[in-house]
């Protein structure tokens, strides 16, 4: 199963994306202002 989740942070914004035990990518992005546009920034 493909699975993605992400973090927004004060000063950064997280995401990874894994399947099973493994991660296929991860991203870390400088936070935005606004905390939706940092999530959906970082999962592009």
């Amino acid at each position: 199963m493909i699975v993605a989740g992400c973090d927004v942070g004060a000063l950064t914004a997280k995401a990874v994306v894994m399947e099973n035990s493994g991660i296929l990518g991860s991203e870390i992005i400088p936070a935005r202002p606004d905390a939706v546009l940092s999530a959906t920034e970082v999962m592009d």
